[in-house]
C-alpha cells in the first residue's frame, strides 16, 4: 500500500511537472546570464544537505506511520517550525507580498485565511484522524464508503486544488535553475520535479519536516537580517538628489521625459518603500493613519490649468498619511516632503474646507484647555516646535469676541512642522527622524480629528461565511 501511494504521488508530481514545463511562457524575460558561481555553490550545498536528510529519513521509514506521521517522533516545536517554513516561503514571499505590493495593506486580509483554516484542520479533523489510526481524510471516507471511487475523487480534487499553486512554484524554480545553470527550461523543470519527488517519495514526513525546519531557520534569519539592514541604511541615493537639483534648473518636459526612468527608479520606488516602512511604524501608535503607498504618494506633475506658474513638475517629493475614513485632501494629517536641500515633516491641518473649519473651531471653543495642554508637552515642542498657521484679524461669526480661545478660533490653519537639513534624506536618519516627529504629534492630530472620526461598520469578509 505504501509503495502504491508513493507511486501515485510521484505520478501526480510528474504530471504537474509537465504542466509547468508547458507554462514556460508564464514568466517573460530571463534567458542565459553570466554564470553566478557563488549562487550555484550555495544551491548545491543546500541540495546536498537536504538529500542527506532524505537519505537519513528514508532509512528510518519502515511503515505507513513513519511515512505519513514520522512515527510520532516530531515534537510540537519542530512541527511549528516546519509549518512556519512552509507558510513563510509559499504564502508570505510568493503570495502575500505580491498582494500587498499590488493592493497595499488590503492584501494582508488574505493572510488571515491561514489562521482561519488551520484551527479547522487541527481541532475538527486532525485529532479524529489520529484516534481512528488514519492519515488522510480520504482514508476515513474510503474506510466508511467504497474505496476506489473515494480515492479517485480525492486524488482528482487534491491535484486540481494544488495545480495552480504547485505549477507556479515549479515555473519559478525552473526559471531560477535556467538562469543559474543555463539549462533549457524544460530540463530545469524536470530537475526541480525530480528533487521534489525524491524528497517526498523516499523521505516521507521526516524528510519533509526537517527540510521545512531548515528553510524556516534560513528564512527567519535572512528576512530579519534584510529588514535590519534596510532600516539601518535607509535613505535616498545621491542620484535622486542630483535628479531633483536638475529638475529645479530645468523644469521642462523636454528635460524630464528622457530622465523619467531615473525618477521612477531612484525617487518614486524608494519613496513607496519609505511609505511602507512608515506604515509599519504607524500601525503601532497611529493605526488609523496607515495609508497604502499608492494613495499616500503625491504625483510629481503639477496642475497648471488655473495657475500662473506653468512649470509642469513639482520640485519636491511628498507623501501624506490621513485618517482612513477621509479623503486625501481632507482633515488633519501627517505629511512629509523633501527637496534637494531639506526634509520637512508636518502634522496638522493646512487647507480645511468650510465645514472642516467650523468643526475644528467648534471643538477648540469647547475644549481649548485640553488642546493647549497638548501643545505644552515638552516632547511635542522639542520635536515639532510651536503651533503655526494663518490667522484672521477678527473672531469669525458665530463665536464670542471675548472667548478665552479666541486666539485659536481665529486661526485658519493648525499645524506643526519641523525642517531638517537635506543631508538627512540620503542618510539612515531619515526614517527615524520622520517617525519620532509623527509619534510626538499623534495626540495633537488625534484631538483635531475627533470631529471627523466616524464609526464604520466592518465590511463582511469572504472568510466570515465559514
Amino acid at each position: 500500500m505504501l509503495t502504491l501511494r508513493t507511486c501515485s504521488m510521484a505520478a501526480g508530481l510528474l504530471a504537474l511537472g509537465v504542466s509547468a514545463a508547458e507554462a514556460a511562457g508564464a514568466i517573460e524575460g530571463g534567458g542565459k546570464q553570466a554564470l553566478n558561481v557563488p549562487a550555484i555553490i550555495m544551491f548545491f550545498i543546500f541540495v546536498a544537505a537536504t538529500l542527506g536528510i532524505t537519505y537519513w529519513a528514508a532509512r528510518r521509514t519502515r511503515s505507513a506511520a513513519d511515512f505519513y506521521a514520522a512515527g510520532g517522533g516530531i515534537t510540537g516545536f519542530q512541527n511549528g517550525l516546519a509549518i512556519a517554513g512552509d507558510y513563510m516561503s509559499a504564502a508570505s514571499f510568493l503570495g502575500i507580498s505580491g498582494l500587498v505590493f499590488a493592493s497595499g495593506f488590503d492584501g494582508l486580509i488574505y493572510s488571515v485565511g491561514w489562521l482561519v483554516g488551520w484551527p479547522v484542520i487541527l481541532f475538527l479533523i486532525a485529532e479524529r484522524l489520529r484516534n481512528l489510526g488514519k492519515y488522510t481524510f480520504a482514508d476515513v471516507a474510503s474506510f466508511r464508503l467504497q474505496q476506489t471511487p473515494i480515492r479517485v475523487l480525492a486524488s482528482v480534487g487534491t491535484l486540481s486544488v494544488v495545480a495552480f499553486y504547485l505549477i507556479a512554484q515549479m515555473v519559478g524554480a525552473g526559471k531560477l535553475i535556467e538562469l543559474l545553470f543555463g539549462l533549457p527550461y524544460l530540463y530545469a523543470v524536470i530537475l526541480v520535479g525530480a528533487l521534489m519527488i525524491i524528497y517526498v517519495g523516499f523521505g516521507g514526513m521526516v524528510a519533509t519536516t526537517w527540510v521545512q525546519i531548515i528553510k524556516a531557520g534560513l528564512l527567519l534569519f535572512g528576512a530579519t537580517f534584510m529588514a535590519l539592514m534596510v532600516l539601518a541604511t535607509f535613505g535616498f541615493s545621491p542620484e535622486a538628489i542630483r535628479f531633483l537639483r536638475g529638475l529645479e534648473r530645468h523644469n521642462k518636459r523636454e528635460w524630464f521625459q528622457p530622465r523619467k526612468h531615473i525618477y521612477e527608479e531612484h525617487v518614486r520606488a524608494p519613496l513607496e518603500g519609505l511609505v511602507n516602512a512608515i506604515n509599519s511604524e504607524l500601525a503601532e501608535f497611529a493605526p488609523r493613519y496607515v495609508t497604502p503607498a499608492k494613495k499616500a504618494v503625491f504625483r510629481i506633475y503639477r496642475d497648471t490649468r488655473f495657475s500662473k506658474d506653468k512649470r509642469p513638475y513639482k520640485t519636491h517629493v511628498a507623501a501624506t498619511f490621513f485618517l482612513q475614513n477621509l479623503c486625501k485632501a481632507a482633515g488633519p494629517c501627517f505629511y512629509f516632503h523633501f527637496t534637494a536641500k531639506e526634509l520637512l515633516v508636518f502634522a496638522g491641518v493646512y487647507m480645511p474646507a468650510r465645514e472642516e473649519l467650523l468643526a475644528i473651531r467648534t471643538l477648540l471653543a469647547e475644549r481649548h484647555q485640553e488642546f493647549r495642554e497638548l501643545l505644552r508637552g515638552e516632547g511635542l515642542r522639542t520635536a515639532m516646535g510651536e503651533l503655526q498657521g494663518e490667522q484672521l484679524s477678527r473672531v469669525p461669526k458665530g463665536f464670542r469676541k471675548d472667548h478665552p480661545a479666541e486666539d485659536l478660533i481665529r486661526r485658519r490653519q493648525w499645524f506643526l512642522e519641523s525642517t531638517l537639513d537635506g543631508r538627512a534624506v540620503t542618510s539612515r536618519r531619515m526614517l527615524p527622524e520622520i517617525i519620532s516627529r509623527f509619534r510626538a504629534a499623534t495626540p495633537m492630530l488625534e484631538f483635531l480629528n475627533q470631529p471627523f472620526v466616524q464609526e464604520r461598520r466592518p465590511k463582511k469578509l469572504l472568510f466570515m461565511a465559514f
